[in-house]
């Protein structure tokens, strides 16, 4: 046998090694490691591929010593900055499975019973949004000709494939809707959302040759209605073609969710396709205790985006749309004559991508491990998190709380000694912004805890551009002695900084 052929055997050798490679990543408890970009891409300079190759045991020794040992720990309670975090145990287990089967969902003949497990899987996700009768899902659950919903490679694509959606369902006409509403005279064709949506949808935007207009937002961060009906009349008198107002169930830096009943009565009036953006907050629909409170109306939605990567713990490439009508996802359907043909049931006949992996399966575990029950107890633990780092920054002399959080996203700043309690001009602002900006950086350098950062208007100083440092408290390792660990280690930080 030649070593080109052990590599197809199936006698695998054991991988107990890499398992403790994993072991041991997780083990870290601090956020990153302290080691610079600058060295660290030092390490990485060779542009030439050696003929002789190695066995994998010593290329994991070697990915211990040079890539992993730097790589960013997610897991650790104190890494609280980003969408990320731990993945739980079954799915890292189940993971070589998905891999091995190396099943492509688009084609029924490259993937047939993991095909049917995803339509399953996505129905199971589609009644927590819609809750149709039981008929409703009899009929439509395997149905070829339809689509309750399809995995994407990420929020990004599933959110691409909404905008393309509506395009496509504002016109019943061959070839391009963009051309046939511009023949018919209209001065542009766009979409509307919130100045805090996703900048998927200026891609998405882009993409498909659409102007997106974005609305100003209330004191709660969600779309202004007010202003979005003016945006509206504005648009008829420019004559502008709206073919989708889009409403975000959690946005990026504040947490916030739009009034997603008003928005879907104000899209029914206009005749528009509602889409909500749920990447972030759309796990809540796995919450009974949160679900109406936070989600009311994301039921009216006519798509629906969730990002499995997020909240719902699932690996990267996790994206997810839903069509409440089966029947729209005809609207993007394209065939070939090697693969998705016309007479064909695979889901590629629906899909912007051509290939894709079989992450549904990932959900299927975690719906089936974990259950509703789970998912609400992780939900719940999130959120008393974020109150609780809320009323520690309310009550600290150091910090600034900028927005009560609505979900699990939490923003603040660091104030200096010498702006503490007084009313801040923008002058003050602005050295403010700067004492952020370089906390930030030293705390991720140092790499013991991490907040992320951004830049936004806020309703507490209206035309001020502020740096907010953003706390996400998603990770369900993070106990509140790590939120407490976290704002410690920022103060000691802007005391070694001379920020105090």
């Amino acid at each position: 046998m030649t070593k080109n052929d052990s590599l197809f055997s199936n006698d695998f050798l054991s991988t107990d090694f890499i398992m403790a490679a994993i072991q041991q990543f997780y083990q870290h408890r601090d956020a990153d490691d302290s080691v610079s970009f600058n060295e660290i891409q030092k390490l990485f300079r060779s542009f030439t591929t050696d003929y002789h190759s190695i066995d994998l045991e010593k290329y994991i020794r070697h990915l211990n010593q040079n890539v992993l040992i730097h790589s960013t720990h997610l897991a650790s309670p104190t890494f609280i900055g980003h969408m990320t975090s731990r993945l739980p145990n079954f799915i890292i287990q189940i993971a070589p499975l998905v891999v091995a089967l190396n099943q492509n969902l688009i084609k029924t003949e490259t993937s047939k019973g993991l095909t049917f497990q995803e339509k399953e899987v996505m129905a199971k996700m589609h009644h927590l949004i819609y809750d149709f009768s039981d008929e409703f899902y009899q009929k439509y659950i395997q149905d070829h000709s339809n689509s309750l919903g399809f995995f994407t490679s990420g929020g990004t694509i599933s959110n691409v494939t909404a905008m393309y959606t509506a395009l496509n369902a504002s016109a019943d006409c061959e070839g391009s809707r963009l051309k046939y509403w511009l023949q018919k005279g209209f001065a542009d064709v766009v979409i509307i959302g919130s100045e805090l949506l996703h900048y998927s949808f200026e891609k998405a935007a882009d993409l498909l040759g659409l102007s997106f207009i974005k609305c100003s937002v209330n004191a709660q961060y969600q779309i202004d209605l007010n202003e979005l009906n003016k945006l509206i009349e504005r648009c008829h008198l420019e004559n502008k073609k709206i073919i989708a107002l889009i409403g975000v169930a959690g946005t990026t830096d504040f947490g916030s969710v739009d009034d997603l009943s008003a928005l879907a009565n104000i899209a029914k009036q206009e005749n528009l396709h509602f889409h909500v953006d749920g990447a972030w907050g759309g796990a809540f629909i796995l919450s009974s205790t949160y679900k109406n409170q936070l989600l009311k109306g994301i039921e009216k939605a006519d798509t629906v985006t969730l990002d499995g990567h997020k909240q719902l713990m699932l690996p990267l490439g996790s994206g997810m749309i839903f069509f409440k009508q089966p029947e729209l996802a005809r609207q993007n359907m394209h065939h070939a004559p090697y693969a998705v043909r016309e007479s064909s049931i695979d889901i590629g006949r629906f899909t912007i991508e051509g290939s894709r992996v079989a992450n549904g399966l990932y959900l299927d575990t975690a719906l089936t491990l974990l259950g509703q029950e789970g998912y609400e107890d992780i939900l719940k633990h999130s959120l008393a998190n974020a109150q609780y780092m809320a009323n520690k920054i309310i009550a600290s002399e150091e910090f600034e709380l900028i927005f009560q959080p609505s979900m699990n996203i939490l923003l603040y700043r660091y104030i200096p000694l010498q702006y503490r309690n007084k009313h801040l001009n923008e002058d003050d602002n602005k050295a403010i912004n700067q004492a952020n900006v370089l906390l930030q950086k030293t705390q991720k350098e140092k790499g013991r805890t991490f907040v992320s950062r951004t830049t936004r208007q806020t309703h507490l100083y209206p035309q001020q551009s502020l740096v907010l440092l953003r706390s996400v408290l998603f990770n369900p390792l993070t106990q509140t002695q790590h939120i407490d660990e976290v704002l410690q280690d920022q103060i000691n930080i802007a005391k070694k900084l001379n920020l105090e």
